[in-house]
C-alpha cells in the first residue's frame, strides 16, 4: 500500500522527528503524499504556493489546499508570487521563474520552520517524462537518471509509484484533489511529453514507464563507477586555485575522454559546450566567458578563475587598511626600524621619504611603465608580467600601487627602483596586501 511505501522511504532515508513540510498543491500527487506523511510522521506541516498565473483557478486551489489542511489538522503556510513581474526580472521562463520561486521559498521557509525536510509528489511517471525531456535537449550520463530520490533537504518519497497507485490510494480513502487546467495544454514541454510523445511509445512497449524506469535505476548505479573514475582523473589533471581551477591541458587533449572529463572539471563554472570543445583546440591567450567566470589557456594549463574585478583609483589610508573593490585590502603603516622583509611577495619595504605625494592603488591600464628593483632602465608593466608567464586572467587582476610620480609597487611582484631602500634610507613604510 503507499501509506507503507512512504512509511518505509521515511524510516530509511529521514528523521521524521526533525520535521517535515509537504510541496502541497492540491493535486493528487501531493494530496496523496500529505495523506500517507501525516500517518508517518511525528511533525508535518505544509506549503502552498500560489504563483497567480491561472485567476480564479489559482486562489481555487488555495482554499482547497486551506481546507483540506484545516480537515486533517494540518498547519499550512501559503506563500503569493507576482511570477510573470519575476520571470521578466530574471529573464527566464515562466516556468523556471515559478520552480525557483518555489524552491526558494521551501528553503527558507524550512529554516524559518527549523524542519529537517521538505517533500516534493514526484513520482516514477514524472521522473519518466523528466528523462525524456532530458534525451529531448542532448544529455550526458547525469540525465539519463532522472530525479533523485533525495537532493540536499528536498526528498521525493513516491519516485517508485506510478500515477495509477497514487490515483488508486485516493480512491480507497475517498479524497478528493483539484486539477490544474493546463497539465492539457500541450504548449508545455512536459504535456506534449506525456499527452503525445509517451502514447506513442507505449505503441512500441505497453511497458515503457516501468522499463525506463528500470532504465533509470541502472544508470544510478552506472553513475557512481563513472564518478568514481571522473575523481581519479580530476586529481590527476587539475588543481584548485584559490577561486577557481587549473587544468593540465597538454596531457588532457591527448586522451579519448577528453570531451567528457573537461565538462566534468568545468561543470561549476557554467560554460557552454562549445566553449568545451574550443578550448580543447585554443591557443595560448585564448579567452572564454560564462555568466561568473573566466578561462584562459596559459602554456600547458587551462586556468579556470573569477572574472577579475577592477579596482579604480583609490587613495590609500595612512597608518591603516584600505579596503578595495575587488574584496581585498591594503594596510600602510610606518616601520620603527628600518630592515627589508624579504620572501612574501604580498608584503615588501619602502623608502618613506622617497615617496612623492599621496599614495593610490587601482588595476593596472595599457600603457602603464616602471622600473623593476634591481634591472635596469624601465619596462612595461605588460611586457613584465609576460615575460614571466603570468596567464591573462591574473594579469587583468593585478594592481599597482602609485605616488605622484608613478607606480611604487606592482602589486605581488616587484617594487619600483626609485623607493627601494638603501643605505641612506632614514624612514621605511611597509605595504601589505590581504
Amino acid at each position: 500500500m503507499l501509506s507503507n511505501i512512504v512509511r518505509q522511504f521515511i524510516d530509511n532515508e529521514c528523521d521524521a522527528h526533525d520535521g517535515i513540510i509537504v510541496a502541497l498543491s492540491g493535486g493528487a500527487d501531493s494530496v496523496a503524499l500529505l495523506l500517507c506523511l501525516r500517518e508517518s510522521a511525528e511533525k508535518v506541516c505544509a506549503a502552498h504556493c500560489n504563483f497567480h498565473l491561472r485567476g480564479e483557478e489559482s486562489d481555487r486551489d488555495e482554499r482547497f489546499c486551506r481546507d483540506l489542511c484545516q480537515r486533517l489538522g494540518v498547519p499550512i503556510h501559503v506563500c503569493h508570487f507576482n511570477t510573470l513581474e519575476e520571470a521578466e526580472k530574471r529573464g527566464v521562463s515562466v516556468e523556471m521563474a515559478a520552480r525557483d520561486l518555489r524552491y526558494e521559498w521551501f528553503a527558507r521557509l524550512r529554516n524559518e520552520l527549523n524542519y529537517g525536510i521538505v517533500a516534493l509528489a514526484h513520482h516514477r511517471d514524472d521522473n519518466v517524462e523528466t528523462l525524456l525531456q532530458h534525451i529531448a535537449r542532448g544529455c550526458g550520463i547525469h540525465g539519463l537518471t532522472g530525479m533523485p530520490q533525495r537532493r540536499d533537504c528536498f526528498v521525493r518519497p513516491l519516485l517508485n509509484v506510478s500515477r495509477r497507485e497514487i490515483l488508486e490510494y485516493l480512491e480507497q480513502k475517498g479524497q478528493d484533489f483539484v486539477n490544474d487546467s493546463t497539465n492539457t495544454d500541450t504548449a508545455y514541454q512536459r504535456n506534449l511529453v506525456r499527452h503525445e510523445l509517451l502514447p506513442l511509445l507505449e505503441r512500441l512497449n505497453p511497458n515503457i514507464r516501468q522499463t525506463l524506469a528500470e532504465m533509470m535505476e541502472k544508470m544510478r548505479e552506472s553513475l557512481s563507477l563513472y564518478e568514481e573514475s571522473v575523481d581519479a582523473w580530476r586529481t590527476k589533471l587539475t588543481r584548485l586555485t584559490a577561486d577557481g581551477l587549473a587544468i593540465r591541458l597538454d596531457e588532457l587533449r591527448h586522451m579519448a575522454t577528453a570531451k567528457t572529463l573537461l565538462h566534468e572539471f568545468l561543470l561549476p563554472f557554467g560554460f557552454t559546450q562549445q566553449d568545451e570543445v574550443n578550448m580543447l583546440q585554443a591557443r595560448t591567450g585564448a579567452v572564454f566567458c560564462s555568466e561568473n567566470y573566466m578561462a584562459t589557456v596559459a602554456g600547458d594549463l587551462l586556468v579556470c578563475d573569477k572574472k577579475p574585478v577592477s579596482v579604480p583609483l583609490t587613495d590609500l589610508v595612512e597608518e591603516g587598511e584600505t579596503f578595495l573593490a575587488d574584496g581585498t585590502s591594503i594596510s600602510l603603516h610606518t616601520a620603527k626600524d628600518v630592515s627589508i622583509e624579504r620572501g612574501n611577495p604580498l608584503r615588501v619595504t619602502i623608502d618613506k621619504d622617497k615617496i612623492c605625494g599621496k599614495l593610490c592603488c587601482r588595476t593596472i591600464e595599457q600603457g602603464d611603465r616602471f622600473h623593476p628593483f634591481g634591472m635596469k632602465g624601465t619596462k612595461l608593466v605588460s611586457d613584465f608580467l609576460t615575460e614571466r608567464h603570468i596567464h591573462r586572467i591574473a594579469r587583468m587582476k593585478t594592481k599597482v600601487v602609485t605616488d605622484d610620480c608613478g607606480i611604487i609597487w606592482l602589486v605581488g611582484h616587484r617594487i619600483d627602483q626609485r623607493v627601494a631602500v638603501t643605505a641612506d634610507t632614514l624612514h621605511v613604510s611597509v605595504l601589505e596586501i590581504r
